[in-house]
Order: C-alpha cells, then structure tokens, then sequence
C-alpha cells in the first residue's frame, strides 16, 4: 500500500485523527523512509488486481513499533527499569487486577530469560575482548560519545562489535585508558 493510500484509509476511518493505531507487533514508535533494496526486498498488496509482490525496487516506508518484549529485551531483564516504562491498564476489564497480574507474570517470565540470555552474551563478549587484548590488539574509540570503536593490531584494523564496546567501558578496572588528541585508546591493565 503507497503512503497515500494509507492516510487516506485512515483519514476515512478516523476522521478526527485522534484515535490510537494498532498494528502487530506492537506500538507504532517511528517511520522512515528507505531506498527498496536496504535492508531487503518489502512487500505490497494490490487491492484492485487481488496480488501480492514483492520487490526491492524504489522506495519503502519501514513503520517501527516496540512492543512489551521488545522492552524487555532491551532493559536486558532488569524488571525495575521494565516497570518504570510499562503502564498496562486493565482497568476497564471484568477481571482487571486479574489480567493485570498475569500480565506482569508473563513479563517477570520473558525477563529471566531475557537477562539470562544479557548476562551470557555480556560474559562472551568480555571474553572476547581479553583474548584480543591477550593477542596483542589495542581498541580505540573516538571518544566517550560514541559506542563504536575499532581493534588494531600492526597494519591489522577490525571494526569492533558494539557488545565489546560496551563491556570495555562497563570493565574500566580491568583496562588502561589512554587520551590521544580525539581518540581514546584501551590496553588491558597488567595489573589485574
């Protein structure tokens, strides 16, 4: 479906423009405008003739929605900061307090695995990171702003995975931080 096609759907359907969107997936958070090949091919459906296509060829509109997992997810199970961005109100249901608390159940659920899963990535990232230092790697970011950086070793340089940036600045005491003009560099402190 064009943009167009869209807005005028939905400006038929709310005319006021006030009602909420639902959507799968969850809540509509964004939208952006991409070339048809980034990111992969997109999908329509033509109405008039009855067909679905799929193609990569000019332009998508990707609509971004976050839902309670996604949540979950990204907070890496930390339920105190889950509860401070979820507001579920079951309020006008029979059975609200009810279908309240299984629905915090269900998110107490998916949490333990999510931070199970943070807590195993975390650990392998910084063991990565140590192995490479170990190897005789240096990393260098360009400064406390950004959280993406690089290895080098020698003529060597690797583009590093935003997990071992971040385990390097969460680890500061396991490693040397060094300010050179813009960038900053990291050695693994001996001493530990």
């Amino acid at each position: 479906m064009k943009t167009k096609e869209f807005i005028k759907m939905l400006q038929e359907e709310d005319p006021t423009g006030e009602g909420y969107i639902r959507v799968n997936g969850g809540a509509i958070i964004s939208c952006e405008s991409k070339p048809g090949y980034w990111d992969g091919m997109y999908s329509y459906f033509d109405k008039k003739n009855n067909t679905w296509h799929t193609t990569a060829k000019g332009y998508k509109i990707d609509i971004n929605t976050l839902s309670w997992k996604d949540i979950v997810w990204e907070e890496d199970g930390d339920m105190k900061e889950i509860r401070k961005i979820l507001k579920p109100d079951f309020s006008s249901y029979v059975k609200g307090e009810e279908d309240e608390k299984n629905f915090w159940n269900k998110v107490d659920k998916e949490a333990k695995i999510a931070k199970k899963s943070s807590q195993k990535l975390s650990k392998e990232m910084l063991e990565n990171c140590l192995k490479r230092f170990n190897n005789g790697w240096i990393f260098y970011k360009k400064d406390d702003k950004y959280a993406s950086g690089y290895w080098k070793k020698g003529c060597k340089k690797n583009n590093a995975m935003i997990g071992e940036v971040l385990e390097i600045i969460k680890n500061e005491e396991l490693f040397i931080k060094i300010e050179k003009n813009k960038n900053i560099q990291y050695k693994l402190n001996k001493k530990q």
